[in-house]
């Protein structure tokens, strides 16, 4: 009796979180996900974004190699764009950071064996945690810049983490590659969407970044910036 109420209470979670893909509780959902629907949440960004963080490290292992030494990545979630990470940098040291208790479990699962050997480290938290760690050489952050609420204030943050080569990723979608229900459900929540990729680059730039790449795949968009010096 106990498994079926337990299925019982998984499938209406499961028809609540569809419901709510049409409302502001999906994309508060999103910035922080929690409880059984936070759980639910996990899963279908591992199925929705599995490919789009796969890309963005393909991309950045080809520009990065041998000299990336540390990573963070913020807002990471379920734990599928550090797998993707510790793969495709096995000898670097790695960090993950999100506010979300339930995400840094599913994280935990996925990732146990780095974290076993002491290659990953997962912290609840959010870019503040930043100025804890040395100097690192890389920060990514898939389909979080949407949710700050002063984006170049946090892209300052990541800016002053990173070591003299140190470069952030910016994994993004348009809003026009955004489904309609999303779009309004961001907008009732008071997210950031972007119209263009000049809007992003600005912001970089703004924040004291310089060498900016511009990488697309379809609706899929990434931003590669080096660390400059304030003048």
């Amino acid at each position: 009796m106990g498994i079926a109420l337990s299925d019982q209470r998984t499938r209406r979670a499961k028809l609540r979180l569809t419901n709510a893909q049409r409302s502001p509780v999906f994309a508060r959902q999103l910035a922080q996900p929690h409880g059984l629907l936070g759980h639910l949440t996990g899963r279908m960004m591992v199925r929705g974004n599995c490919c789009f963080n796969e890309w963005i490290v393909d991309q950045l292992a080809d520009r990065g190699g041998s000299e990336v030494r540390r990573i963070v990545e913020v807002g990471s979630g379920p734990g599928i764009g550090l797998a993707y990470l510790l793969a495709a940098f096995p000898d670097a040291q790695l960090w993950g950071i999100d506010h979300s208790a339930v995400m840094l479990k599913q994280a935990r699962t996925r990732n146990a064996a780095a974290i076993r050997s002491g290659q990953l480290t997962l912290t609840n938290g959010d870019l503040d945690c930043l100025g804890a760690l040395p100097l690192v050489d890389l920060v990514v952050a898939v389909h979080v810049l949407y949710f700050w609420a002063d984006p170049q204030a946090e892209l300052r943050k990541v800016r002053r983490a990173l070591g003299e080569n140190g470069a952030v990723s910016v994994g993004y979608q348009l809003r026009r590659n955004m489904p309609y229900s999303m779009q309004e459900a961001f907008k009732a929540n008071g997210h950031r969407l972007f119209d263009t990729d000049e809007l992003v680059t600005t912001l970089l730039r703004d924040a004291g970044f310089r060498r900016i790449d511009v990488l697309t795949r379809g609706p899929h968009r990434m931003q590669l910036a080096t660390r400059a010096q304030f003048q």
